[in-house]
């Protein structure tokens, strides 16, 4: 087979034809090892674009025909038909432009592999339906901590907080609540507490007081199992002005296989006119108790 080797072509054309015999194929082979690659250089020579075949290793031999249609803005090459099959087929390319899908209003259905991020989720409204949004999830981790804190409560909201793992390090802790305002200073309260067994029970009450304790008073003041829950709402009023901020608490210390029941409320005493903006559950008032690794409180807070 001849070959020729042209560097360049003096003509007084500055056009070059190609014109190939048989099936007007032009052919550019490739060369120690490189696929075949057409160059196209800019003017002065400095830049240039190539188009290249697929390496050999992927076995193809398609044929793609340039548009048949005019070209638009925004259009995108698009293959708009095929004949034949496989690694042999021709495709016929097509200028197309599509659609801006409106993602304002997609069915579900829609979906079927993925995850759609949270941030791409509109935020639901106590009047569609939604009560509760999840405002921090306290898990204790590495090492045990004296008490988990939630700050940044707003006035005139309200709050749910689940103890959901209570895991004191001893079983010579007494778990309980203080209430603190924006600055951290301890807010007194004022509260009654009901508790008892099934078929009866008794109540107790604390004036002016600092904190309430977590316990089954009937039973121990200790959590000797080393686990419990509890459950508390919070109604946080406005700093100068009534009604007051209060909380209910429900708790839950299987001390031994009686049943028995803890329930608490109160409020701020009318000597604090700061609202409340901190909730702190302390492991223990003694004995160096902590909440060890595991323990999970949640701080929910209540749509509107």
């Amino acid at each position: 087979m001849s070959k020729i080797k042209v560097d360049e072509i003096e003509s007084s054309s500055s056009n070059v034809k190609l014109s190939p015999k048989g099936t007007g194929l032009v052919k550019v082979k490739a060369a120690g090892g490189a696929d075949g690659t057409l160059q196209f250089t800019s003017g002065d020579g400095t830049n240039a674009v190539k188009i290249k075949s697929p390496p050999h290793s992927a076995g193809q031999s398609h044929t793609m025909i340039l548009p048949d249609n005019n070209a638009v803005v925004d259009g995108h090459l698009h293959v708009k038909s095929v004949t034949g099959s496989g690694a042999t087929a021709v495709g016929q390319l097509e200028f197309k432009t599509f659609a801006t899908v409106d993602t304002s209003n997609m069915a579900t259905s829609s979906f079927t592999t993925g995850q759609v991020p949270s941030s791409a989720l509109p935020a639901q409204t106590a009047s569609q339906g939604a009560a509760l949004k999840l405002i921090s999830n306290s898990v204790v981790t590495g090492s045990a901590v004296d008490y988990i804190e939630f700050t940044g409560l707003a006035e005139n909201n309200h709050y749910f907080i689940v103890g959901k793992k209570l895991i004191p390090s001893t079983t010579l802790n007494n778990p309980y609540i203080n209430f603190r305002d924006q600055y951290g200073n301890v807010l007194a309260i004022h509260y009654r507490e009901d508790y008892g067994y099934t078929n009866s029970g008794t109540n107790t009450t604390g004036y002016n007081q600092n904190q309430i304790y977590l316990e089954y008073k009937d039973k121990s003041t200790y959590w000797t199992n080393q686990t419990g829950v509890f459950m508390m709402d919070l109604s946080i009023g406005v700093t100068n002005a009534t009604p007051r901020c209060c909380f209910f608490i429900e708790l839950g210390e299987p001390s031994d296989n009686t049943t028995s029941f803890y329930r608490a409320n109160g409020h701020r005493t009318s000597s604090y006119n700061n609202a409340i903006a901190q909730v702190r559950i302390n492991a223990s008032g003694a004995n160096n108790a902590q909440w060890a690794v595991g323990t999970e409180i949640q701080l929910f807070q209540y749509l509107k």
